[in-house]
């Protein structure tokens, strides 16, 4: 086995570690979580103080368990951060409607069905202000919003596709909504393009592939047309 490819299996187990951290399991100890990711324990060890050492997770001093302490520092007085685990509805805010605009007409229609709840006076609760909404994300390839789940806060979403060409996930920025003027969303968006082109080499691509769009980042339409149609 080449370094990199060690190193590769390493980032790959120490990314696999972290998704155990949910609301449903927030802490655990070493043994138990090596058990549960079939693992040797020292390996797990090595993972979880690297982890600690950096911020990304805390241990209890008399439990000796470990659970998430990631904490994004920011230069700026006030930042906006999302529990890992936490879930949030697929028709509100950038980062799951962009999920939404790209799953099929018939699996939009049957989320629609359950209701749409409102979060705040933002959120779209109309079927079809919602459907006019999702077309246009489609057929932008990317998403923003502005408190449609919390108040003031914004999101940058684009999609993200397995090698079936079906939408997987987003890859998403936030915060609060002062930080994001409409003359930042254009550099910002390229930025999560560079970003989405990363988890590309970074994943295996039978799980993920670029999609057209995102291979050339030109074919994104302008900021402008979209915030001109208030996709908020």
């Amino acid at each position: 086995m080449t370094r990199k490819v060690a190193l590769l299996k390493t980032l790959d187990n120490s990314l696999e570690l972290l998704n155990y951290f949910t609301k449903e399991t927030p802490q655990w100890g070493v043994r138990e979580l090596a058990k549960a990711m079939e693992m040797n324990h020292s390996i797990v060890f090595r993972i979880l103080a690297t982890f600690e050492q950096h911020g990304f997770l805390m241990q209890d001093k008399d439990t000796k368990k470990y659970s998430l302490g990631e904490i994004v520092e920011s230069s700026q007085t006030i930042r906006y951060g999302v529990t890992v685990g936490s879930r949030s509805p697929l028709y509100t805010g950038a980062s799951n409607k962009v999920i939404m605009a790209f799953l099929p007409k018939e699996e939009q229609e049957s989320l629609m069905s359950n209701g749409l709840q409102p979060f705040t006076n933002k959120t779209i609760v109309s079927e079809d202000a919602l459907r006019l909404d999702l077309e246009k994300i489609r057929a932008a390839g990317w998403a923003y919003s502005v408190g449609e789940y919390t108040e003031s806060v914004f999101a940058l979403s684009l999609p993200l596709f397995n090698a079936s060409r079906e939408v997987v996930s987003s890859l998403t920025v936030g915060g609060p909504e002062f930080r994001m003027s409409p003359e930042k969303i254009e550099a910002a968006l390229q930025k999560l393009s560079q970003g989405r082109q990363l988890a590309v080499i970074t994943v295996p691509r039978e799980k993920l592939i670029l999609s057209t769009t995102m291979r050339n980042p030109k074919l994104l339409k302008p900021v402008e047309e979209i915030i001109g149609k208030s996709i908020i």
